[in-house]
């Protein structure tokens, strides 16, 4: 409840910044004064940064107010690429959708995102990705079906927490939980 109230709270605020703008504007057109303009650029910018944080914190948060890219259908190859190219061009609705239930055997999909060195958290810039075909190497035997992918990339991230900001190797493990079942991301690491 609280990750969806802070979105709405956002938006709230956005809009009525919006009323408050448009009043203080009508007011200027009357009275031509410079303390009406400024207000009302004030209030314009307080709206749009407002209504940017809610839509970015709803991004951030799990919460699924856009549509994602259908994953269902992608080799491991795909998913890999799809995730990484969702990462940078700021899609984490798509990207989420490639990750498993269980990310690493330990987190929920909403406690791998919010990590202080998550994809989903710590990235500013994404380039260069590359993504490997996939290799038969298994991470456990608990899924019907598992392979190895690698990809590398370039990273500026937001602080160093496990990683240094420049080119970055990642190892990916991506599962089939049963035989008609979608390829899911459930590990990404630094090493094989």
């Amino acid at each position: 409840m609280e990750m969806l109230l802070a979105p709405i709270v956002l938006t709230i605020f956005a809009l009525l910044c919006l009323v408050f703008a448009v009043i203080v504007i009508i007011r200027y057109w009357k009275t031509r004064t410079t303390r009406h303009l400024l207000l009302f650029v004030i209030l314009l910018i307080l709206a749009l940064d407002a209504g940017l944080a809610g839509i970015k914190y709803a991004a951030h948060s799990g919460q699924d107010f856009g549509q994602s890219q259908d994953v269902s259908s992608m080799d491991p190859q795909q998913l890999v690429q799809t995730y990484y190219d969702s990462l940078a061009a700021g899609d984490y609705v798509t990207a989420k959708a490639c990750l498993s239930d269980q990310v690493d055997g330990n987190f929920s999909i909403q406690q791998y995102m919010n990590l202080p060195d998550s994809d989903f958290t710590n990235i500013i810039r994404l380039t260069d990705i590359t993504v490997s075909s996939p290799a038969n190497i298994r991470l456990d035997k608990t899924n019907y079906q598992e392979v190895q992918v690698v990809a590398k990339y370039f990273a500026q991230y937001k602080k160093v927490v496990s990683a240094t900001s420049g080119e970055q190797v990642r190892f990916i493990y991506v599962a089939k939980k049963e035989k008609g079942s979608p390829w899911k991301i459930i590990s990404i690491g630094t090493g094989p």
